[in-house]
């Protein structure tokens, strides 16, 4: 079904599609581009896929022992937005986390897309064309990935690779550390291994140096068994507590330029990564409290 408007009147009814009761299956439903002031009710379990892209539902949305997956993020959107119509929070919770995992996946396409795009616009010898077919190729394996259609991706002039890229990373970032609001349990376990891993990858002698040191072992278990290894490690969950890295530019052990540069990257990517982890872990807590 497309380009409909349904009169606050209308009911449309979907219910007993597979009276024989076979094997039969249908594989999407699509209701696009579609304005719906009356009442759909779903009531059929054999629709694998639901599409309600560019659609807007003024009326009522209802669904029965109809569980489908969602064909693209507007789908999830708008199911999350009529769960809060029903004040069911925990079913909006889970469109929700859905509707962000598909933006992701939608945002991981249209970035490829969008560099395609570009290069298509600057042929001038086999090597950028190779490039093209690279990306092509790519972009044709995401596509059929995702089950993405090519006509959903439209270019805006003022569009930014670099928002594109940045929203994206948002996205991941909140998968990884809480699954989109949906596993504080998950965001317990990144946050801590986070916090060891770029405190460690600070702290610890640089790899440089280990190379010209054949007891690296040695120091290096000597160093994540000693106190003071532990006392730096909970004085790094301070915020506002650079004397680390301030140690850090003065150590002997420590002298090469290129060493003092990645290791302050790792304090810095912690700094910023451990404050953001245990603020996630906060939000999956609290997530039957409320909804963005």
């Amino acid at each position: 079904f497309h380009n409909l408007i349904l009169k606050d009147t209308s009911h449309l009814y979907f219910e007993n599609l597979n009276p024989q009761n076979t094997d039969l299956s249908i594989e999407k439903f699509s209701l696009t581009n579609t304005v719906i002031n009356g009442r759909v009710d779903f009531s059929e379990n054999i629709i694998s896929c639901l599409d309600l892209k560019d659609s807007i539902i003024l009326g009522t949305l209802t669904r029965r022992n109809f569980n489908p997956d969602c064909a693209n993020w507007e789908t999830a959107t708008l199911l999350k937005n009529e769960e809060l119509k029903q004040n069911n929070l925990i079913r909006a919770l889970k469109y929700k986390a859905i509707e962000k995992d598909l933006y992701m996946k939608w945002l991981k396409y249209t970035t490829v897309y969008f560099k395609w795009c570009r290069k298509c616009g600057h042929i001038v010898d086999l090597k950028s064309k190779n490039k093209i077919k690279k990306l092509y190729d790519k972009l044709y394996k995401i596509q059929q990935k995702y089950q993405i259609p090519e006509d959903t991706i439209i270019i805006d002039e003022d569009i930014s690779l670099c928002k594109l890229r940045s929203d994206r990373l948002s996205l991941r970032l909140s998968w990884a550390f809480n699954d989109h609001g949906q596993s504080w349990l998950r965001g317990i376990f990144v946050t801590l291994g986070v916090w060891f891993v770029c405190f460690g990858m600070f702290y610890l002698p640089s790899l440089l140096i280990a190379l010209h040191d054949k007891n690296y072992l040695m120091l290096l278990w000597s160093t994540l068994t000693s106190n003071i290894f532990f006392e730096n490690l909970l004085d790094y969950l301070n915020p506002t507590n650079y004397e680390s890295l301030k140690k850090y530019f003065i150590s002997k052990t420590l002298c090469m330029r290129i060493s003092e540069t990645i290791g302050m990257i790792w304090f810095l990517l912690g700094k910023a990564l451990v404050p953001y982890g245990i603020f996630e872990v906060v939000q999956a807590f609290r997530k039957y409290n409320k909804i963005d």
